[in-house]
């Protein structure tokens, strides 16, 4: 997988999920999964996409979708060179044919089209009105949608989309390489058309012109004669045998052909065929993806990141026998009973885990005019966030008890006892 086709699988899945579709695993969970990664936070946007795309299926229409865009252009082609052949067959009908007629047919439109491309080129206009009809056809309302009915596949809808907003950036440069690779086709049709009419047909060619005489078709056949002349060619000579005569008419019309249509033409495509490609990134500007990179730059904190000093530290003596308590249970409830000194509890609040909880435990032990009693289980690391909630529960006065502690596995009861010492807060025996 290549990186553009990365980002754009990744933008294709964002686009999807802001559009309410249910993928094969849930995004979020997903996201929660990656954030443990190893990796950069752009990198595990990637995977974040991989994941959710589980069975393959929006890769899969984002790989159809270029398909069909690919598809839809070699289709255009084919149809112009079908028309270009075609066409030089009902043009060379007969066997006589008039030699600037020809070439007049076949070279008229498209230089003018040319000229004016460049003209528009030079002075940074808006579309041709051909460019404009192609523009509609493949950008601003695609075919595409209706000849695949993309309207009952939303990873197929998405994905065609996603395609067509890459290429708006470049779209002048798009639908130029479009346009000219269909003149490009045509005029191949309309050369092997003439190929095989020269090798399996005779031709007489004439110059008669009711407003031009031999001097001016002369002139023009000097004219014409200029690129073939350098590459060795020899100009019809008058006074040759009709038959050699014929034979040169129909290599001039040809090389003329190659030379003033197909070449000029080629070099516009390929023109436009390299300035229509660039490198597609995702916009990591846009709300979804820096929600998503900022929560994958936040560091997890591990629970193997408290060290538990190796000082013992005694926690201060309390005299709780004149007291009124309340007892609060830190963060989740317990299952077993609760075996309480000889100590007046008043209230019991039971758990508090957030900052709500937390308030109301203090407001409901200054109401009653009591401390907070704090039950706290020892298999609750006592890290950052859960020191944070035991130092807002200070604030009113309390003393703790650590239950649970005869299970040695997971058991935190001696880390409590470093860090409740460290605060001054009195540690009552279960």
């Amino acid at each position: 997988m290549t990186i553009r086709h990365t980002h754009e699988h990744t933008d294709l899945v964002r686009r999807l999920e802001e559009s309410h579709y249910i993928f094969a695993q849930h995004p979020k969970t997903i996201t929660e999964a990656v954030k443990s990664e190893s990796a950069s936070p752009l990198d595990k946007l990637f995977i974040r996409a991989h994941k959710i795309d589980s069975n393959g299926k929006i890769e899969s229409a984002l790989d159809q979708a270029k398909f069909y865009i690919k598809g839809y252009g070699r289709l255009v082609y084919i149809i112009c060179f079908l028309m270009g052949f075609v066409g030089v067959m009902g043009l060379l009908g007969t066997q006589i044919i008039n030699f600037f007629y020809v070439l007049l047919a076949l070279l008229g439109w498209h230089s003018l089209s040319l000229l004016w491309w460049v003209i528009g080129l030079i002075r940074r206009d808006d579309l041709s009105f051909l460019g404009g009809v192609l523009s509609r056809l493949t950008i601003e309302k695609p075919l595409l949608y209706k000849i695949i009915d993309a309207g009952d596949n939303p990873p197929m809808q998405h994905a065609l989309e996603l395609q067509i907003d890459i290429h708006r950036p470049v779209r002048r440069w798009y639908l130029g390489a479009l346009l000219h690779g269909a003149w490009l086709s045509s005029l191949t049709g309309a050369s092997v058309a003439l190929l095989c009419l020269f090798l399996f047909r005779r031709y007489d060619f004439t110059w008669e012109s009711t407003l031009l005489t031999d001097a001016h078709f002369v002139q023009m056949m000097q004219i014409f004669g200029v690129l073939p002349n350098l590459l060795g060619f020899d100009l019809p000579n008058m006074s040759a045998p009709s038959s050699e005569q014929n034979a040169k008419f129909a290599w001039l019309v040809m090389l003329s052909i190659a030379l003033y249509g197909i070449l000029p033409r080629f070099i516009a495509y390929v023109t436009c065929l390299i300035k229509s490609r660039h490198d597609f990134q995702i916009d990591q500007k846009k709300p979804y993806y820096a929600t998503l990179l900022n929560a994958f730059s936040q560091r997890v904190i591990d629970p193997d990141d408290y060290t538990p000093s190796s000082a013992i530290i005694t926690p201060p003596a309390m005299d709780i026998s004149d007291k009124s308590f309340i007892s609060v249970i830190l963060e989740r409830p317990n299952d077993t009973p609760i075996t309480y000194p000889s100590i007046n509890i008043c209230h019991e609040f039971g758990v508090v885990d957030d900052k709500s909880s937390i308030d109301k435990a203090i407001s409901t032990a200054k109401a009653s005019d009591a401390l907070i009693y704090l039950l706290i289980d020892a298999h609750i690391l006592p890290d950052r966030g859960v020191m944070r909630k035991v130092s807002g529960l200070a604030t009113a006065g309390l003393v703790a008890q650590i239950i649970n502690a005869d299970n040695a596995q997971n058991n935190h009861a001696q880390a409590w006892h470093q860090k409740l010492g460290k605060m001054g807060i009195a540690i009552i025996d279960e």
